[in-house]
């Protein structure tokens, strides 16, 4: 599911400051009942129920990718940035059915 413009989050403030709209376009939206973090060992936790969202936006040119994962509430509890430089890809080798 691909978010419109009209979905963008705009961040309000409580002290009479300037509204500031959220520079990131969610492209993947995705209600999860656990999501685990399992790296760096010293953030290892388990959340529970709530929306995992790939979002991106353009910096100087670049385009920068988060994951981040909020509750119900829409509170981020998990932000993490895409990197391809450090992300990890490995091929899954396909299992020979048993029929």
């Amino acid at each position: 599911m691909y978010a419109a413009d009209a979905d963008k989050v705009e961040f309000k403030s409580t002290y009479g400051q300037k509204v500031i709209a959220n520079p990131y376009t969610k492209v993947f939206d995705k209600r999860v009942d656990v999501f685990k973090i399992v790296a760096p060992k010293t953030q290892l936790r388990k959340l529970t129920t709530g929306t995992l969202s790939i979002e991106w936006a353009e910096f100087n040119g670049k385009k920068v990718y988060l994951s981040v994962f909020r509750t119900g509430t829409l509170k981020a509890l998990y932000t993490g940035q895409i990197d391809p430089k450090l992300s990890k890809t490995r091929r899954v080798e396909e299992k020979a059915s048993k029929h």
